[in-house]
């Protein structure tokens, strides 16, 4: 038994429902007072608790809401507003073997026709038919159950009609909203029959579309969080599309709401620099230098009199000898999320002459000292190599040739025969050394 009662606590109405697997939809002008105060189950009376209050919105229907009967608690229910036209499908779950039911009254006991409507996924639904003129009622859901142990319960009604209640689908203007590309970014939208469901974009001319992801909606479906990723965004103004939830066609459009930000530029405070001996053949290496935040990667490109050299990238350079006398300097790129690549340059250095090559092993005379005879040089080794090498053949200090041999005359008899040989390499100074004098017999 359902009993009704006025503001002033006075009875108004009372009506007698069967428990069932049927749901009874009747409606009433709205807003209306009302009052469970006991259910009849076929087991006795036992009391209920009040409705919950009315949801802050049924644009798309209400819940899952979630409790648990009880044979001290056998009902719960709630009030949902309703107008011409609207169907909501209801649905009941338990993991109880005691299957809940659903019911749909009115609060004030006023019984209109229902058009029911029977869908193979969704099971049954109802379209309250009003009286003339009538333009909004309110209905009651209740679920019930002839409890004799606690039987958890998840309640659902679901507008069947696109938005119920007469509720339609915006967007609202608002503040400018201020993102830095680059970066994610959390944002807010107004409107009306918001659903998380929702799609939403951001657009702008000539460029590529960027996703909304709905983070939440409020309870009465007027706000809106959404994140998007400006990580490829171009600076300037862009466009909020959205497209409702309860059909693809109800769409909205805010033009130029959302403000794009150039991302801020990493500060260099101090610059990179070359460290090491700037000279043929030696390998310097870069300093990175320091930022106004740390970066999460830096490039180096090397430079030879402000020409970049080709493959010249990592942090480390060895000097060639074709770049002797250029002025050599590093550009460091320091890149971090959510801000603009900066690149900043070291001081340019000279590139000197290379070490000289020592010999490790002295140059000798090979062959026959005898006049007569003919003779030839062994050049030794050297460090760093050489690239090629000259020759001066001298008899006691007076030079007598300058190939890799010499023909000892008959007039050099006795005196003595040494053979200096320089060492050349490209980019360095010249190295030299001696052999040990032989006396020509």
């Amino acid at each position: 038994m359902v009993r009704y009662f006025d503001t002033d606590d006075r009875l108004v109405a009372c009506m007698s429902c069967q428990v069932g697997a049927d749901v009874f939809f009747v409606t009433a002008a709205y807003p209306v007072s009302y009052e469970f105060d006991s259910w009849s189950l076929g087991s006795g009376l036992s009391d209920a608790p009040g409705c919950a209050d009315s949801p802050a919105s049924v644009a798309y229907g209400f819940g899952p809401v979630t409790g648990t009967l009880t044979p001290a608690r056998r009902a719960w229910c709630q009030v949902l507003p309703v107008r011409p036209g609207d169907r909501f499908r209801v649905s009941v779950q338990s993991s109880a073997a005691v299957l809940p039911a659903a019911l749909m009254l009115s609060p004030d006991g006023t019984a209109l026709p229902c058009d029911y409507a029977y869908d193979p996924r969704d099971g049954y639904s109802c379209t309250p038919r009003f009286a003339s003129g009538q333009t909004r009622g309110a209905a009651v859901i209740a679920v019930t159950a002839d409890a004799t142990a606690p039987v958890p319960f998840t309640v659902q009604a679901s507008c069947a009609t696109g938005l119920c209640d007469g509720n339609t689908y915006s967007l609202h203007p608002a503040e400018q909203i201020n993102v830095t590309a680059g970066r994610k970014a959390t944002f807010e939208i107004a409107g009306t029959s918001l659903h998380t469901g929702d799609t939403v974009r951001l657009t702008r001319a000539g460029h590529a579309s960027i996703p909304g992801t709905v983070r939440s909606v409020s309870a009465n479906r007027y706000r809106m969080t959404v994140e998007a990723d400006f990580a490829k965004a171009a600076p300037g103004k862009w466009n909020i599309v959205g497209a409702s939830y309860s059909s693809a066609s109800r769409t909205a459009q805010l033009n130029n709401l959302v403000n794009v930000l150039p991302m801020p530029k990493i500060v260099v405070k101090a610059k990179p620099s070359v460290v090491g001996k700037a000279a043929v053949g030696l390998r310097v290496r870069a300093t990175t230098g320091t930022w106004s935040v740390k970066p999460a990667s830096v490039r180096y490109q090397w430079t030879a009199d402000g020409v970049a050299i080709k493959g010249a990238t990592g942090s480390a350079y060895t000097i060639p000898a074709s770049l002797r006398g250029k002025r050599i300097a590093v550009i460091v790129t320091a890149r971090a999320a959510g801000h603009t690549d900066t690149a900043s340059s070291s001081a340019a250095v000279t590139v000197g002459y290379g070490v000289v090559p020592k010999a490790t092993k002295k140059p000798s005379i090979s062959g026959t000292v005898k006049a007569g005879k003919t003779v030839k040089v062994k050049v030794g080794a050297w460090s760093p190599s050489a690239t090629s090498y000259k020759y001066v053949w001298r008899v006691d200090g007076k030079v007598v040739g300058t190939g890799s041999k010499v023909k000892l005359k008959k007039s050099w008899k006795g005196k003595k025969l040494t053979v200096t040989v320089t060492a050349k390499r490209a980019g360095h100074y010249d190295g030299k050394a001696t052999s040990k004098a032989l006396k020509i017999k």
